[in-house]
């Protein structure tokens, strides 16, 4: 299922929408997320970039450092939101279980955790602040970057 835009999240939840992206000159790969719950709205961001990489990498790679960010702030309800239906699709229906893709191995391992996740796939042109922390994002290779503040 695809939606269009931010669905109104329900109170103990929070909502993280994460992205992945590849420079037009190919010198490596950028990924990043945001985070809000209903109250507040703005939790936290992220953003990554990560070197040289392929599709099926980076993208389960930015899930899965939302994942873990997620759990490493202590939040233990999470929707999980991406444009990449495929991605989406494998976590969705267990197939991440059987993957030869280390970052969905791990994605997997993440959600035996004690805590709720659920996936949805989003439409791709509703990313707008991911993509603008991608495009912020510094040639420091494999550095996290937290972002508290919504201005950062």
């Amino acid at each position: 299922m695809t939606v269009n835009s931010w669905q109104n999240l329900v109170i103990g939840w929070i909502k993280i929408n994460v992205d992945g992206s590849l420079p037009r000159c190919g010198l490596g790969a950028a990924i990043d997320g945001k985070a809000r719950e209903p109250s507040s709205g703005w939790l936290f961001g992220f953003k990554i970039a990560i070197g040289i990489t392929y599709i099926f990498q980076f993208k389960p790679k930015a899930v899965l450092e939302g994942l873990r960010l997620t759990w490493d702030k202590g939040f233990r309800q999470v929707k999980l939101e991406s444009h990449n239906a495929l991605l989406i699709k494998v976590l969705q229906t267990g197939l991440a279980a059987v993957s030869n893709v280390v970052e969905i191995q791990m994605i997997n391992n993440m959600c035996s955790k004690d805590w709720k996740v659920k996936f949805k796939s989003i439409c791709g042109t509703n990313s707008k602040v991911a993509d603008h922390l991608a495009k912020t994002i510094s040639d420091d290779i494999d550095h996290l970057v937290v972002l508290e503040d919504p201005s950062s």
